[in-house]
């Protein structure tokens, strides 16, 4: 009696094991089964493909945009065969929950907008095209505002070219979808639609000659689909014939006609001059237009892709000028420093990316980074702060201001810091680590 008990005991209990076995893995095992029964012509690979979808496009997009030597950080979730596609190369599993990147990475796999803590990037290709920007431009001008009224523009003194925006300096791979006047309303605008799989900047310029003073305006209207995408820009030409690129801050509207406008200008391109050792003597505005390229605040969060992380390989010349001074070109130097560790020049090459373009939050948040490096906190604490002024909603400055108020002992504002990130990124998981590193009395 007890065995015939014993046995419909065991009975039940491995059904019910076999009964979650079938329905964790055997569902998919079965369909696995039946699909390569079904279509016994196909190779591993086509069926691969087939079974896998996107998993396998980004493998093989990842390959294809990354030397056999490379080093790759991959996500935690997803695909569990990326050795089959990516030998030889060298494959790191990455952290869903501290931002930290192995020293011998370089590059990172992009996925369900993993990662999301900003990386040092040379250079980050989008799988699939990334969103496409669509951007009105309507009144595009420069003109003189009447003395004591600089919010107001004078379009009788206005000198707005007729002919379409030229694409002028780039550093970008796209696809220009429509380049056009449109009529919107009772009168035409331009329309530039374009889609980036990689984007640095992207000037589209109209050739101007304004000589520039106090009381210089530059304005545009724009209407665009994204947010954080474009901005205006006004490029000076000094008497040395030098050529500097100066910019406003991005849009932050979607969808609606926003006003975007460089109104001190003049104190901008005077104080370039002078870090540059320049004459402020006849000063003119040369060309004025719009950047479509500006990256998005952590572009990677948005699909998929590859990065090449910046770790001061060679390609970058160094001692040397671009053509025309602008804002991009300078950041992408300071982090090719910043990499290298030498903190002198990648402060040098911030500070000028800041004086062409002070509205770019990223700019003061690397100059907090190497400040830190160099064990000057109270910079730090200065830069981070900046940063969250002009970009509030970046979780990623509040955190990195956490970080050095906890190194200071100050655990309120660092506590006070991690919440914020928290509550401006739910899913940036790091900040809770650090809560509870605080919680738990860890540096």
């Amino acid at each position: 009696m007890n065995i015939r008990f014993l046995a419909v005991v065991a009975g039940i209990a491995l059904w019910v094991a076999s009964y979650q076995l079938v329905e964790r893995t055997g569902k998919h095992t079965i369909s696995s089964l039946y699909f390569i029964v079904k279509n016994p012509h196909l190779s591993y690979d086509e069926k691969m493909r087939v079974q896998r979808g996107g998993w396998i496009n980004l493998g093989e997009f990842a390959k294809k945009n990354t030397p056999p030597t490379a080093v790759i950080v991959y996500p935690r979730f997803g695909a569990t065969f990326w050795e089959y596609f990516l030998y030889p190369r060298k494959l790191l599993l990455g952290s869903q929950r501290w931002p930290a990147v192995h020293e011998s990475a370089t590059h990172v796999l992009v996925a369900r907008g993993w990662p999301r803590f900003p990386l040092n990037t040379r250079k980050f290709l989008h799988l699939y095209l990334s969103p496409t920007r669509k951007i009105l431009v309507d009144k595009l001008g420069v003109g003189s505002s009447p003395p004591g009224i600089s919010s107001k523009f004078s379009q009788e003194n206005a000198k707005r070219p007729s002919q379409l925006l030229g694409n002028y300096i780039s550093d970008a791979e796209k696809k220009v979808e429509h380049h056009q006047r449109t009529k919107v309303g009772n009168h035409l605008v331009e329309l530039i639609q374009v889609n980036y799989t990689f984007t640095n900047y992207d000037y589209w310029m109209k050739t101007v000659d304004f000589p520039l003073t106090e009381r210089t305006v530059v304005k545009v209207e724009i209407k665009v689909n994204i947010k954080h995408i474009v901005n205006l820009v006004a490029e000076i030409r000094y008497d040395n014939d030098k050529l500097a690129i100066f910019g406003s801050p991005p849009n932050k509207k979607v969808e609606t006609w926003e006003v975007l406008s460089i109104t001190d200008l003049y104190q901008m391109a005077k104080e370039y001059a002078l870090a540059r050792g320049w004459s402020v003597e006849k000063m003119r505005i040369t060309r004025i237009g719009v950047n479509t390229g500006c990256p998005q605040q952590m572009p990677y969060q948005e699909g998929y892709g590859v990065i090449e992380l910046e770790r001061g390989q060679p390609g970058i010349k160094e001692n040397t000028d671009p053509k025309i001074d602008n804002a991009p070109y300078f950041f992408k130097m300071a982090n090719y420093y910043k990499a290298k560790n030498q903190f002198k020049k990648a402060t040098k090459y911030y500070q000028l990316a800041g004086k062409l373009n002070p509205a770019d939050a990223w700019i003061h948040s690397g100059l907090g980074d190497i400040h830190v490096k160099m064990g000057d906190d109270t910079r730090a604490v200065e830069q981070y702060k900046k940063a969250i002024q002009l970009e509030p909603d970046v979780a990623w400055f509040y955190f990195t201001l956490g970080r050095v108020y906890q190194k200071e002992g100050k655990i309120n504002l660092a506590r006070k810091s991690y919440e914020q990130a928290r509550r401006v990124d739910p899913l940036g998981i790091w900040a809770d680590d650090a809560l509870k590193n605080l919680d738990e009395g860890k540096k």
